[in-house]
């Protein structure tokens, strides 16, 4: 393992298979971070089984945030669901672009060393 790339943590699902719950990710999150991003997937296990989305969903509305249930029901949103028919590399091409706030943590972490 090179230890030189950077590590992504992945939140896992907790997936329920018969009378048990196993942490899990979908195999093309860890593939498209090992193999397109080139970097280490490192899976975190869930807090609470289907609890810590929800609550992260509460607080946003608790700050003034809104929620909408069917982004692809709003045409002010861009279509983010895949083509389940499609290739893998056909789901997950580029979507759109995206713009980095110049003063923000992405960006500085993208930034060339100066």
């Amino acid at each position: 393992m090179n230890l030189n790339k950077p590590v992504v943590g992945v939140v896992c699902d907790v997936i329920k298979y018969g009378a048990n719950g196993f942490h899990g990710v979908g195999e093309k999150y860890i593939n498209a971070i090992a193999h397109r991003a080139n970097a280490i997937p490192i899976l975190i296990p869930a807090q609470v089984a289907g609890e810590d989305l929800e609550s992260l969903q509460q607080l946003n509305v608790a700050l003034g945030g809104e929620l909408y249930q069917c982004l692809h029901q709003h045409e002010q949103f861009i279509e983010h669901r895949e083509n389940k028919q499609g290739t893998r590399d056909e789901q997950y091409q580029p979507a759109h672009q995206v713009t980095l706030a110049e003063d923000g943590l992405v960006a500085e972490a993208y930034a060339p060393d100066g």
